[in-house]
């Protein structure tokens, strides 16, 4: 194993060569007034010669030389700010953590190796890293997605370590409208008719359709979650949404009678929906996103309509309920939508006659 290279009366950084990777390594050891310690290593860019491996070097004996005579406090370092960010968000679901995870390590890696401590990002690298994605092609809707996160991890870094909120004046972008895939009553027909061959394409597909659930909300269903009346049946579901806010959702006959059905059929899981090549299995795996957009394609293929998901049955649930008169905010309520301004920006441009002869009273 190759030593590390130390300057003469240096006691806190080192550097080595490893030849395997072929990059030089940098070790620091920082130790504050208040007896606060930092110990880290990276690696550096394969671009890097044994000069900017020392220039690295001296940089953080400079720094624990500041920190010894109290002229610079002991810096968190990146990556274990990171870990701490993402304990302090355990309350997110593995999906919202997951993607937290992902956006969080490519900014990280754009910030690269000149920037290793919380101190040191500043407002300029969140413009770059924008300016990044917008030049590989990525949407502004995308970009708000990464900045969302960017923002609240910058938020916790300023309130926890005393330093600048790099990303407090950084706008959000303005997005286009989302491609929203609607189904016509034509199209539905025809996915119903094909459905009925199959009891569980008819039972997963009616229930998004009279339920609005989210794909993600259908999978996590378990029985538990049903809502009983006094004789039994079930009246409501409880669903656990995004940001993992709970609401209730009435069920009318046709889910009630699915919810029976599939309580008859399988007894024994504790899921609604399970997977169908598990479906011996006695607690039962449940059906999965992916699952359920495979579903949805075949279907379209075999009905002959343009490619749909999950979603779009979501959206059908949404416009008839409208279409029916039921007030917007009610279905803004039923959707778990965190504002009705997104639920009117998604639908009210679906029912352009539903505005038909209102402005006849100011005749």
């Amino acid at each position: 194993m190759p030593k590390f290279i130390r300057d003469k009366g240096a006691t806190v950084a080192s550097i080595r060569y490893l030849k395997e990777q072929r990059r030089w390594q940098v070790r620091w050891h920082i130790t504050g007034r208040d007896g606060k310690v930092n110990i880290g290593s990276k690696l550096l860019p394969k671009c890097f010669t044994r000069q900017d491996a020392e220039r690295e070097r001296r940089r953080y004996n400079e720094l624990a030389q500041n920190v010894k005579h109290g002229l610079h406090s002991v810096p968190e370092s990146i990556e274990h700010a990171v870990q701490k960010w993402f304990a302090h968000n355990q309350r997110h679901t593995e999906r919202t953590k997951l993607l937290y995870r992902r956006v969080l390590v490519k900014f990280t890696d754009h910030l690269g190796p000149g920037v290793r401590f919380v101190d040191r990002i500043n407002t300029r690298h969140v413009h770059d890293y924008l300016a990044k994605m917008l030049n590989q092609g990525l949407t502004n809707r995308t970009c708000n997605s990464h900045l969302t996160v960017i923002k609240s991890f910058c938020s916790w870094v300023a309130d926890n370590y005393n330093v600048a909120n790099a990303a407090k004046s950084v706008k959000m972008m303005t997005e286009a409208p989302p491609k929203v895939r609607f189904l016509s009553p034509a199209e539905y027909e025809k996915i119903l008719k094909v459905a009925a061959e199959c009891d569980w394409w008819s039972r997963r597909i009616k229930f998004l359709t009279n339920t609005g659930l989210r794909a993600s909300e259908m999978c996590r269903l378990r029985r538990s979650d049903i809502n009983f009346d006094s004789i039994g049946r079930p009246v409501s579901i409880t669903v656990a949404g995004k940001g993992r806010k709970r609401r209730v959702v009435p069920v009318n006959g046709t889910v009630c009678k699915i919810l029976s059905e599939i309580r008859d059929q399988d007894p024994n899981s504790h899921h609604i929906f399970i997977s169908k090549s598990n479906k011996k299995s006695m607690d039962g795996v449940p059906v999965g996103r992916k699952g359920l957009l495979q579903m949805c394609n075949k279907v379209a293929e075999l009905a002959g309509v343009p490619p749909f998901g999950p979603h779009a049955l979501r959206h059908w649930f949404a416009t008839q309920l409208l279409l029916k008169g039921v007030p917007i905010g009610y279905v803004s309520r039923l959707l778990g939508h965190s504002s009705i301004r997104l639920t009117e920006s998604t639908y009210i441009h679906w029912l352009p006659g539903d505005l038909a002869g209102a402005t006849d009273c100011l005749d």
